[in-house]
């Protein structure tokens, strides 16, 4: 579903600081301004460039791995067509052995989509997920669960979303690329993450820049608390860090 974006990534510290949103104030009228504590959340996404989300990669993995950033097809599908994977640019995290796989569609489409992962050597990919009716437009997911798919530790995988314009010609294709690996978690993370609330796992993977687990959490606490404002703050202000703008003023 499209929203108002209602986050302001510009205005994380901010609310981080004061406690304040992207549409209001603390406080109104004359009155002193009201000093609130912000949700434990919104630090941690204040903090998100210098968390810890790179520091369990090597030095290659760091560098740019997402291949079109909210890719726009000026041609084909009649009409422009925004596609991206829902990934920070370098490689992205996850503790689950078999991880959700979240990608953006911004407008409804005809045109059949093909989803592909793939391992580290491998020459054919792990997993190929076709829908012939394209979806609607927004969020959609993929749970590796759903198909059997369990990730290695440690190796990278690639996974991308295509929009097939043309199935008898793949040249068109309209492409979005990122990168995953399952990482074994820190022994102070796994500590308290035992017997921690969805909240509260949240905000600690957040805090440690486990960006799949973080944003299918986010994803949850949103369908969990449907008129709550802070949890699609949140997933908007992830988003929004790693650059994924249009993708960000539309909930899971």
């Amino acid at each position: 579903m499209r929203r108002a974006p209602e986050y302001c990534a510009a205005a994380l510290a901010l609310v981080a600081l004061f406690g304040l949103g992207c549409g209001g104030s603390a406080h109104s009228g004359g009155d002193a301004p009201e000093i609130r504590d912000p949700p434990p959340i919104m630090l941690a996404l204040a903090d998100w460039p210098a968390s810890r989300a790179q520091d369990y990669l090597s030095g290659a993995d760091r560098t740019t791995r997402r291949l079109g950033d909210e890719v726009r097809g000026e041609d084909g599908c009649h009409g422009p067509v925004s596609l991206a994977v829902l990934t920070p640019p370098y490689t992205g995290v996850t503790l689950d052995r078999q991880p959700t796989l979240q990608w953006f569609l911004g407008r409804n489409i005809s045109a059949p989509i093909e989803i592909e992962v793939w391992g580290e050597a491998t020459s054919e990919p792990l997993l190929v997920v076709s829908y012939q009716d394209g979806p609607p437009a927004g969020i959609h997911a993929l749970a590796l669960a759903d198909h059997g798919i369990e990730l290695e530790a440690g190796v990278e995988h690639e996974w991308s979303v295509a929009v097939l314009c043309d199935p008898d010609d793949r040249a068109g294709d309209i492409v979005s690329v990122g990168t995953i690996r399952r990482i074994v978690p820190p022994p102070d993370l796994v500590r308290q993450l035992d017997g921690a609330s969805l909240e509260r796992r949240a905000e600690l993977l957040v805090e440690y820049g486990i960006w799949y687990d973080a944003l299918e959490a986010l994803a949850s606490l949103i369908e969990r608390h449907p008129t709550s404002e802070q949890w699609r703050e949140a997933w908007g202000g992830l988003l929004g860090q790693v650059g994924l703008h249009e993708a960000a003023a539309y909930d899971p």
